[in-house]
C-alpha cells in the first residue's frame, strides 16, 4: 500500500501496455445483481445499502475493523471474492492472447505489445503470481507510505485504518524473498520510472519473447 504500483499502472498504461489490476477487476465484478456481489452480501448482509458506495464503505469497515484481530471478517470476504478475481484474470488473459499480438514486430509507443502486466497487492496470498513470467516488487520505506498515505483524500485522516489494511498483507521483506524483482521507490516519479525503464530493458535483452 502506497508503495508506487498505482503510479506504475498509469505509467505502463501511458506507454500503451495492457494492464490488468486486480482491485478494478473486483471493482467490475461487484456490482448489483452479480454473482460476486450477491455471494459477498449473503457473507455480509449488515453491508448492504441503497447505493454501491455505501455497500462498498460498509464492507471495508467490517473487514477493516481493528476489533478483528485475527482477520476473520477479510478472511470471509476473500473467500467470497476471490475465486471470481482469479477466474476473471484467466478470462481476461486468454482473451487477450487469442489475439496473438507479435511481440517483435508490434510496437506501441515504442514498446512491444503482446505483454501483460498484471498488478495487485495481495498477488501471492491470492495465487495470482502463477500466471507471472516475472514478478516485480515495488517497494518504499514505512516512512514514505504514510507520507503518501497522509496526502489521500480518503484514507489520510484514518491511520488505524490505513494500518490494519498493511498488517493484513504480507511484509516488505516477504514480498522481496518472493519476487524476482524489487524497486525501491523512494524517489520522485521522474526517477522511479527510470528505475523501471532500465529494469524492462533487461528484462527485454534477458527475454525477448517472454
Amino acid at each position: 500500500m502506497a508503495s508506487g504500483k498505482t503510479t506504475l499502472v498509469n505509467y505502463l498504461r501511458s506507454k500503451g501496455f495492457y494492464v490488468l489490476e486486480a482491485d478494478e477487476i473486483y471493482g467490475d465484478l461487484f456490482q448489483v445483481g452479480t454473482d460476486c456481489y450477491n455471494d459477498v452480501l449473503d457473507a455480509f448482509p449488515c453491508a448492504r445499502a441503497d447505493d454501491i458506495q455505501t455497500t462498498r464503505a460498509n464492507l471495508r469497515r467490517i473487514v477493516f475493523d481493528k476489533a478483528d484481530t485475527d482477520n476473520t471478517q477479510l478472511k470471509k470476504l476473500n473467500a467470497a471474492s476471490w475465486q471470481y478475481i482469479l477466474d476473471a484474470v484467466k478470462t481476461l488473459i486468454s482473451a487477450y492472447n487469442k489475439e496473438k499480438p507479435d511481440k517483435s514486430k508490434t510496437k506501441l509507443n515504442g514498446e512491444p505489445s503482446g505483454v501483460i502486466f498484471l498488478s495487485a497487492a495481495v498477488l501471492y496470498e491470492m495465487g495470482l503470481a502463477e500466471f507471472c513470467n516475472k514478478v516485480i516488487n515495488i517497494s518504499a520505506s514505512k516512512e514514505n507510505r504514510m507520507a503518501r498515505l497522509a496526502k489521500h483524500k480518503t484514507l489520510g485522516a484514518d491511520k488505524t485504518f490505513v494500518k490494519k489494511i498493511i498488517e493484513s498483507q504480507l511484509s516488505e521483506s516477504e514480498r522481496e524473498k518472493l519476487a524476482d524483482i524489487t524497486i525501491l521507490n523512494n524517489c520522485s516519479k521522474a526517477e522511479f520510472f527510470l528505475k523501471f525503464d532500465k529494469i524492462w530493458e533487461q528484462l527485454l535483452t534477458l527475454h525477448p519473447q517472454q
